[in-house]
C-alpha cells in the first residue's frame, strides 16, 4: 500500500471520529437536557433510542475498521464477540446475565441488550476503557 493511500486512509478514520465524536457529544447532550426537563429517562425516550443507535454504529464501525470488513451493511457485522472478548477483564460483568436472556436470541439482540444493561449498571464508560 503505497503512502499516498495511507494518509488518505488515515485522514478518513480521523474524519470519523470527528463526526461521530461530534454526534455522540449532541446526543449526550440533548439526553441531559431531557434528564433535566422530565428528571426521568426511560424506554420511550426517543433520545435514549438514538443515543443507543449511535452506540451500536460506533461499535459496528470500530469492528469494522479493525477488522478491515468494508463490505456488507451494519447488519452483517457482529460485535457481540468482540464484546463478551472484552468484558472478560471487567469484573461482574453483564455478559452471562445476557446470555441467560430467553427474549435475546440474536447477536444484534445480544450486543443490544448488552449496550442497555451497561447503561443501567451505569458501567458503559468502564467498558469501553477495557476495550
Amino acid at each position: 500500500m503505497s503512502n499516498a493511500v495511507k494518509d488518505s486512509s488515515s485522514r478518513q478514520n480521523a474524519t470519523d471520529r470527528k463526526n461521530f465524536l461530534a454526534v455522540c457529544r449532541l446526543s449526550i447532550q440533548t439526553l441531559c437536557d431531557e434528564a433535566g426537563v422530565s428528571g426521568v429517562i426511560d424506554d420511550n425516550s426517543d433520545q435514549l433510542f438514538n443515543f443507543c443507535n449511535i452506540i451500536e454504529n460506533l461499535l459496528c464501525h470500530r469492528y469494522r475498521v479493525q477488522n478491515k470488513k468494508h463490505v456488507g451493511t451494519a447488519d452483517s457485522i457482529v460485535y457481540w464477540e468482540f464484546l463478551k472478548l472484552a468484558c472478560k477483564s471487567v469484573p461482574y460483568n453483564c455478559i452471562q446475565k445476557i446470555n441467560l436472556m430467553d427474549n435475546v436470541k440474536t447477536v444484534r439482540g445480544k450486543g443490544r441488550a448488552w449496550i442497555r444493561m451497561a447503561l443501567m449498571e451505569k458501567r458503559l464508560s468502564e467498558y469501553f476503557s477495557v476495550a
